[in-house]
């Protein structure tokens, strides 16, 4: 055998060697594509269970549709001897996907003919869908950095911009030549540029995490909280090949922060000026959390305690009689997620009892589920107390406002009982002028009834003085039994009118007191009139005094119609009846007993009533301090002498109640004066300065210049010093004499004015001339 055949031998070992040891797919076509030959790893990789299947078959046959046309494109190439490559996915013969990539070439035979053609396929499948996967990871990323409001840059290993940053540029305004290097760092906030720089080195020097938070301008100058994250990409060195970084703009983040700071400040301020505490309730675990120290003050808590159950706190704080309506309101809240409110009483550590209001809100989790309750809670003890004494203070109120309304109908009805018989004798006057029986009796009746009148605008003179705290006590020595005397004396006539028994028992022996004689004989009388009021017709009434350790006690009891248990401790109080019905109606004012109480009350002494219930009868007892020994009389009374030749004076009366005016000018005239009249003050001032009288009653509220300031004109003219003015007028406190005196006045007399008085202050004047 010739070399020649040796080497085609060899060459031909060789190919079958080639062929069946390829991990590609190769295959042997004709001219025209039918398949001729496949190797076997062909024939695994195109999962062919039998080579026959296929054998004879066009190749373009196996490809799918759409990529049959570029097979046939591909023999045709072949066939006019050129080689042609393509990548193209082709399913095997059991549909599994599969990649490709082909490569046909043509075999030339030795006349230059093509008439075999050689495809190997080689499976990328793997290292395709490897390259869509980045080419995916791509598009995402691309994707995201369009998307994201974010700032996405590169940046070499070097840790220096060396080319352009669209993200970057875009936001901060800076251009390649101003960002490139460390250029970048001018837009950060000078405040923080340092600190950024520093961050920067640190990760570029170690190849760690690039992270933190700075201020970062803006295009438009303004600068915006931005976090930034950098990561860098090592390569198999462990050098970095590239950092990638993200700016994000935190800037609402940040300050929806500090607007929240600033809210829980301003919380944690109101809670503390409210002295409200926090609180919040988890039903998942039951747990009440006290969210600020003032929960702990509330309920008298060491911090150091742990949290307590819900359960826990109802049967340790809340009040039995309140623990189901703090349950239900609870309940209600997380069933309807309506507000929760409660006031009860709780239970502290101590035991101490104290009324608290509880406001709460639901907050849901995502679900909608019940998260917690969080809400206030605030001791309000002072308050419900407050509301209490409000409340009692009201029902007083209401109640004196009712007496009051019940004095106004009684007073109106003891002003019109004496009006009525003066208007009944006046028209008696008018009818039987000459019958000097009838003016005698009607003269006695109008006396009887004027006194009545003026005891009871004295009464309510009194109460006004006492209330205002203006009345002065004239107190001097004085004998019990002398202000005894002087008091039966006073009440005896309304005793006797109503045919009642008196019986009186005063020790013997001196008991001697320093208090005002005129207001503790008006007291034993008060106490008389009011026995003798409230006893029906043919009573008892007795009067008993006795001492005892330097006390005298006067005691004044009667028969009569008694008083009920509810209202023996209202009996001195003021405008107060002891019979409210109008058939058992006795008159007066209902404030006799309560000036009793009080005038006591200056005198440093004690009153109080006792009585077995109605109809049968009470006691009244005040009780007074006796002195041991004599003091000097504190007020001695002036008497006017009388002159034995009396002679006329010259006497203007002001006063602009004309029918005053004229009725006391009359009663003066009586005397034997000369009278002159004026109705305002400008006019009283004139005629005192054209008659230059001895004497002027004057009205101090007079229309033009009222009496004070015709007192003051009148003294203001050293002509007229020996006028003498006198205050005649309605005004009678203490205040108003200091200012009569202050104005001018040498004597202040008050309406009514006892005529006696006046015709002693007459005498007196002409004495002196």
């Amino acid at each position: 055998m010739s070399q020649i055949d040796i080497d085609v031998i060899d060459l031909a070992e060789l190919g079958k060697g080639v062929f069946e040891g390829s991990p590609d797919c190769i295959k042997l076509l004709d001219a025209d594509g039918h398949i001729l030959a496949m190797n076997r790893n062909g024939i695994c990789a195109m999962e062919i269970d039998d080579f026959k299947s296929v054998r004879g078959a066009m190749w373009p046959t196996l490809w799918t549709e759409e990529n049959r046309h570029a097979i046939e494109a591909a023999i045709v190439a072949a066939r006019s001897g050129r080689n042609y490559s393509l990548n193209l996915a082709c399913p095997t013969a059991k549909g599994s996907p599969r990649w490709w990539d082909v490569t046909v070439s043509p075999i030339i035979s030795a006349d230059g003919r093509v008439n075999r053609i050689l495809s190997v396929s080689r499976d990328i499948t793997e290292a395709r869908f490897a390259m869509e996967k980045v080419r995916v990871s791509e598009a995402r990323f691309r994707s995201l950095v369009t998307a994201t409001a974010a700032i996405v840059w590169g940046m070499p290993g070097s840790g220096q911009f060396d080319e352009e940053q669209p993200g970057w540029s875009s936001f901060t305004g800076q251009l390649f030549e101003a960002m490139k290097g460390l250029g970048w760092l001018d837009a950060v906030h000078p405040d923080d540029r340092q600190e950024t720089a520093v961050l920067w080195d640190q990760a570029v020097s170690t190849g760690g995490l690039f992270e933190g938070e700075h201020r970062l301008r803006r295009a438009d100058g303004q600068f915006r909280h931005m976090s930034m994250r950098a990561m860098p990409i090592k390569g198999h060195d462990n050098t970095i090949i590239e950092w990638i970084g993200v700016h994000t703009d935190i800037h609402d983040r940040k300050s929806g922060e500090a607007i929240l700071r600033d809210n829980e400040e301003r919380v944690r301020l109101a809670t503390e000026s409210a002295e409200l505490g926090l609180w919040a309730w988890l039903p998942s675990t039951d747990e009440v959390v006290w969210e600020n120290d003032r929960p702990y003050e509330i309920f008298g808590l060491d911090k150091r305690e742990p949290a307590v159950t819900a359960r826990e706190f109802l049967t340790r704080f809340v009040h039995p009689d309140h623990i189901a309506e703090f349950g239900h309101a609870v309940t209600n809240t997380i069933e309807t997620g309506a507000r929760l409110h409660f006031t009860g009483r709780i239970r502290r550590t101590n035991q101490e009892l104290r009324w608290v209001e509880f406001f709460g809100n639901l907050q849901p989790d995502l679900d909608g589920d019940p998260l917690r309750i969080i809400g206030t809670v605030a001791d309000i003890t002072s308050g419900r107390e407050r509301e209490e004494e409000l409340r009692r203070l009201a029902a007083n109120l209401s109640e004196v406002d009712r007496r009051k309304t019940e004095f106004l109908a009684v007073l109106a009805h003891e002003l019109r009982n004496p009006l009525a018989p003066i208007q009944h004798g006046l028209q008696l006057i008018r009818t039987q002028p000459g019958n000097a029986d009838v003016l005698d009796k009607v003269r006695t009746m109008l006396d009887r009834q004027v006194n009545q009148m003026v005891r009871l605008v004295n009464d309510l003179l009194d109460v006004a003085r006492i209330t205002s705290g203006k009345v002065e006590l004239r107190k001097r020595r004085a004998e019990i039994s002398d202000l005894v005397q002087i008091a039966v004396e006073t009440s005896m006539p309304l005793i006797n009118s109503s045919n009642h028994s008196f019986s009186i028992k005063v020790p013997t022996e001196s008991m001697p007191v320093y208090v005002d004689p005129e207001r503790i004989s008006q007291v034993i009388s008060n106490l008389l009139n009011n026995a003798a009021k409230y006893t029906p017709s043919g009573g008892e009434i007795s009067l008993d005094v006795s001492c005892h350790q330097h006390e005298v006690i006067i005691s004044v009891t009667d028969n009569g119609i008694g008083i009920a248990p509810q209202s023996i401790g209202g009996v001195f109080d003021m405008f107060r009846q002891v019979g409210q019905d109008i058939e058992r109606s006795q008159g007066g004012l209902g404030i006799g007993l309560s000036l009793v109480r009080q005038l006591v009350e200056l005198h440093g002494g004690t009153t109080f009533a006792t009585s077995p219930g109605e109809g049968g009868g009470s006691t009244f007892v005040i009780r007074l301090t006796m002195i041991d020994a004599p003091m000097a009389t504190l007020l001695q009374t002036e008497t006017l002498p009388v002159l034995i030749e009396p002679k006329k004076l010259r006497i203007l009366v002001a006063d602009d109640n004309i029918d005053a005016a004229e009725i006391f000018s009359m009663l003066l005239q009586v005397l034997g004066h000369d009278i002159e009249i004026a109705h305002n003050g400008h006019a009283a001032v004139k005629m005192i300065r054209e008659l230059h009288p001895d004497i002027a009653f004057l009205d101090i509220g007079m229309p033009g210049l009222n009496g004070y300031e015709v007192a003051n004109a009148i003294r203001n003219n050293a002509e007229l010093a020996d006028v003498t003015l006198v205050a005649l007028t309605g005004w009678g406190s203490e205040q108003d004499k200091k200012q009569s005196t202050a104005s001018g006045f040498d004597y202040h007399f008050i309406k009514p004015v006892d005529m006696k008085l006046i015709d002693k202050l007459l005498l007196q004047i002409i004495a002196s001339h």
